[in-house]
C-alpha cells in the first residue's frame, strides 16, 4: 500500500510518525472516510470542507490547500491501481518534544490512505436490512463540538464493537435524556406515516455529507425532513428505520434490541436509497 504522509507517497511499511504525536497522546486530531466508485472520488469537496471547517475550530493548521489535498487522494488511487476503495484523511495537532499538555507542535500531522473494497464491502442484505441495538452515551454536551469529526472516537468504536457482539451491525447512541443521537458510525432516519424524520444537529449527530445528501433529495422531490427529538421507547415503533455512510450509503434497520421493524426493507427507504443511486450516478 502507497500512503501519503506529511507531503511524500511512501510504503506503508516505511511511514512513521513521532511517539510525541498529539494525536497518538491524546487523540487531538480530525479524520474524514471517503469512497470512491469507478475510480470517482464521492462528496470529496464536501468532505475537505468539513475537515477544514473542523481544523479551522479546532484551531489546527490545514497542511494542504483543498485542491492540492483532493489531488493527493486521487494520486493514491493512481498509485494503488484503485477503482472502487475506502480512503481516510487524517490530520492530527502534529509532534511536539515532549508529553507536555502545554506544548503547541508548530506543524501538523497529514496522513491519507486508500484502501479497496468491494462494492458491497460489509455484505449487506440491502433488500433484507441490518439489526441495530441501543447504547446509552453521555459525550455529547456545550462543551463537546459535534461538528467537528475527532479521532477521539473511542465511545462510538466501544458501542459499535458492542452491537456486534450482540449480533447488530450497528449501535445506535442514546443520550442522558433516552433521546437518539445517530449510530456509532452513521447518521439515522426513521419514517412515519410515510414522513421522514432524524435528529436535530443541535442534539448532537454529526452533521454528515449523505445525511445533507439526503436532505438535498428529499427536498428536490417534495418530501420535507422533518428533524425532531425522539426517545429510544418511540423509535421502534416507527414504520421504518434507515441509517446512511460514506461507505455503508443507505442501509434500512429491521430489527433495533429484541423489537422487529419489518421483515424486509420499507418502501419508503428503498426508495430513497434508489434516489440516492441515481444522484451519483449523475454526478
Amino acid at each position: 500500500m502507497i500512503i501519503f504522509l506529511n507531503g511524500d507517497f511512501l510504503e506503508a511499511k516505511e511511514a512513521k510518525v513521532s511517539i510525541f504525536d498529539q494525536g497518538l497522546l491524546r487523540g487531538d486530531g480530525l479524520f474524514e472516510t471517503l469512497r470512491s466508485r469507478s475510480g470517482k472520488i464521492h462528496f470529496v469537496a464536501d468532505h475537505i470542507a468539513r475537515i477544514t471547517e473542523g481544523a479551522r475550530l479546532a484551531d489546527i493548521a490545514m497542511p494542504l490547500s483543498p485542491k492540492d489535498m483532493e489531488k493527493a487522494l486521487y494520486a493514491l488511487l493512481e498509485k494503488n491501481r484503485l477503482s472502487e476503495a475506502k480512503l481516510r484523511i487524517l490530520i492530527t495537532r502534529g509532534a511536539g518534544e515532549t508529553m507536555d499538555i502545554s506544548e503547541r507542535p508548530k506543524t501538523p500531522t497529514l496522513l491519507m490512505m486508500a484502501e479497496g473494497i468491494e462494492k458491497n464491502p460489509y455484505r449487506i442484505d440491502y433488500a433484507k436490512g441490518v439489526a441495530a441495538m441501543t447504547v446509552p452515551v453521555f459525550i455529547h454536551n456545550g462543551l463537546f463540538p459535534h461538528a467537528i469529526k475527532t479521532t477521539s472516537y473511542f465511545h462510538n468504536m466501544y458501542a459499535k464493537r458492542l452491537a456486534k457482539v450482540h449480533g447488530a451491525f450497528e449501535a445506535i447512541l442514546i443520550d442522558q435524556n433516552g433521546l437518539v443521537i445517530e449510530g456509532s458510525t452513521s447518521n439515522l432516519f426513521w419514517i412515519r406515516d410515510d414522513q421522514f424524520y432524524t435528529s436535530p444537529l443541535t442534539s448532537g449527530p454529526l452533521p454528515g455529507i449523505t445525511r445533507k445528501t439526503i436532505a438535498a433529495i428529499l427536498k428536490r422531490e417534495n418530501r420535507p425532513l422533518i428533524e425532531e427529538s425522539i426517545s429510544d421507547l418511540d423509535l421502534v415503533s416507527q414504520d421504518e428505520i434507515f441509517i446512511c455512510g460514506s461507505v455503508t450509503e443507505i442501509v434500512g434497520i429491521n430489527r433495533v434490541n429484541k423489537t422487529t421493524i419489518g421483515e424486509q426493507t420499507g418502501p419508503n427507504t428503498l426508495w430513497i436509497a434508489e434516489q440516492f443511486q441515481k444522484f451519483l450516478d449523475n454526478r
